[in-house]
């Protein structure tokens, strides 16, 4: 078994024929925008009085879990239906008690070194296999690709007796009972999206401003905390009165803190050895330490090699300032997005191969402090200070 949720549902899968089936790796290009299916089972016994006769009888609840993949880092898992074999005076008292369980909930979620982690939602990183019509996993679980409430009848039954053995009896009462969660979670995502609409311009101009104070905050180094990796040593060193030969720098990180000491913005600076190229990485963050901002700038001194076709509107040798900011809104959804170009007078100009700022590699844009330091290995408590 494997827990699902913290709070209800426990996973209940059978391992289907492997052998038979084509095998297709799985990768985070195909993940964004794809729908996985859960059946989950709860049996439970329970005791109730029939005046003073005591009677035991058992529920079995099938539920059925969509995984909406709404985007690179957010996942919508929504419960789609319900069967259970009680009768009706029964059944309403356990749908009372699970009403706020047929809500849709967002999480977090990453997928590296082929393991998905849906690490918001108590559940385990799990590696994924592609087949026909359904997707294993590495601890023998299945998600489907179509829903059980598009199936007939013979074909729910075949599904549900693959993850519990059920009577006759139990399983004509569970398939009569079947009720389709959809509208419930159909009408709280619509409330949802219009609740976003209308907050956008509010979020958004809120992001700007907090961008703007920060960044007025920690206008000088005095302000901030300094920390180095060296390529020589990975671990982290504070700088205080000592810095390193510049040689052995990889890369600088400066942590700017509220007067709460929660870290509201952190720059990763890559080190230019040559000097003639300068990059750097922002993250800005709420007091909840969600990202609400990114902002990542590219220097670069264009050289004969530079100035191509691909690239008409360089100079040989001039100085040219990328910029490139995102804000976000409460679940990192992106609501605006700022690129710029200048030359090193600051002249803005257009670029019609530009806005690939976005693409820098391991510099990406992180949903939170946490997330960001634990994929990067940054413990910056630990750091020991520089000494010459």
């Amino acid at each position: 078994m494997t827990r699902v949720n913290k709070i209800t549902l426990i996973l209940l899968t059978a391992l289907c024929c492997l052998s038979s089936c084509d095998f297709n790796p799985f990768n985070k290009k195909t993940l964004k925008g794809k729908k996985f299916y859960a059946i989950t089972s709860d049996i439970q016994s329970n005791r109730r009085m029939m005046g003073s006769i005591p009677i035991t009888f058992k529920t079995i609840a099938i539920s059925e879990v969509e995984f909406f993949f709404l985007s690179d880092s957010n996942v919508v898992v929504t419960p789609t239906v319900v069967y259970v074999n009680l009768n009706k005076d029964f059944f309403q008292i356990f749908l009372k008690h699970m009403e706020s369980q047929f809500l849709p909930k967002e999480y977090l979620y990453r997928y590296e070194n082929g393991a998905l982690d849906i690490f918001e939602g108590g559940f385990e990183p799990i590696k994924i296999e592609e087949h026909d019509k359904f997707y294993s996993t590495s601890d023998g679980d299945t998600f489907y690709k179509e829903s059980i409430t598009s199936l007939t009848k013979e074909e729910k039954r075949n599904r549900i007796e693959k993850i519990v053995a059920v009577k006759d009896d139990d399983m004509e009462q569970l398939l009569a009972s079947e009720l389709l969660l959809s509208d419930k979670a159909i009408q709280e995502a619509n409330r949802l999206l219009n609740e976003v609409k209308a907050n956008n311009d509010e979020v958004l101009g809120q992001a700007k401003r907090a961008k703007d104070e920060i960044d007025k905050a920690f206008d000088t180094d005095e302000n901030i905390d300094t920390y180095v990796k060296l390529y020589d040593h990975q671990l982290l060193y504070k700088v205080e009165n000592y810095w390193p030969d510049r040689h052995r720098i990889q890369t600088i990180y400066y942590l700017g803190k509220d007067h709460d000491n929660q870290v509201v913005r952190l720059v990763e600076e890559p080190y230019s050895q040559s000097g003639d190229w300068y990059m750097c990485m922002t993250h800005y963050f709420r007091p909840n330490g969600r990202t609400f901002a990114t902002e990542r700038v590219n220097n670069t001194y264009y050289l004969d090699s530079d100035v191509n076709d691909d690239n008409p509107i360089f100079i040989t040798g001039q100085l040219y300032k990328r910029s490139l900011v995102k804000f976000f809104d409460r679940n990192f959804n992106q609501i605006e997005r700022e690129y710029k170009l200048t030359d090193a007078d600051n002249k803005k100009m257009d670029d019609p191969s530009g806005e690939n700022l976005d693409i820098v590699g391991e510099y990406k844009d992180f949903v939170s402090y946490a997330s960001l330091i634990d994929n990067k290995t940054l413990d910056f408590e630990r750091a020991t200070v520089f000494s010459d």
